[in-house]
């Protein structure tokens, strides 16, 4: 990971949409909480270099009412693959919900998505999302809030977080 003055694109902090000290740890503790997942994605389908990425989020509700955001992978995938993730992340976490903006299902990966459910049996709670007109910093409102007011907390440990970090302090 590099840093931002080897990148040369510094943010200054009293500005910045998600500031560093937004993101509170996730202890031990909390990951022993009873909790429900559930798992948004927005999705890039392509894999070339320049390519956008798909990420899917993976975040833990637990008895505190507490965001706890556990996993976020973040790779170039193609349709397909995007399929066989949803279906192998919904084995793993079993979430509550699968959200995924409208349009990215019935445009993309909808057919592909339907097909392999059929055929193997395994069925995806997807919730379709609509943004409603709302730009991305008028979507992004709620979340700065619950996060400057302690109800989100970070799994600082896992690899993704430091990218996580980085990218969400230069949002927009």
């Amino acid at each position: 990971v590099y840093s931002q003055e080897y990148l040369n694109e510094p943010i200054d902090d009293t500005v910045a949409y998600f500031k560093k000290n937004d993101f509170s740890s996730l202890s031990l503790e909390d990951k022993k909480k009873n909790v429900h997942y559930y798992i948004a994605a927005d999705l890039a389908i392509s894999q070339s270099e320049t390519a956008d990425y798909s990420v899917f989020v993976i975040a833990a509700m637990d008895e505190n009412r507490t965001l706890q955001v556990r996993n976020v992978i973040r790779e170039r995938l193609d349709g397909r693959e995007i399929v066989d993730m949803m279906l192998s992340l919904n084995d793993v976490y079993k979430p509550e919900v699968f959200g995924i903006e409208d349009m990215q299902v019935s445009k993309s990966i909808g057919p592909f998505l339907r097909e392999e459910m059929l055929r193997t049996g395994k069925f995806i709670n997807l919730l379709p999302l609509k943004h409603g007109g709302k730009d991305k910093l008028q979507r992004a409102r709620s979340i700065q809030g619950r996060m400057r007011a302690g109800g989100v907390k970070f799994d600082k440990s896992g690899d993704w977080y430091p990218i996580f970090e980085d990218e969400s302090c230069k949002f927009p």
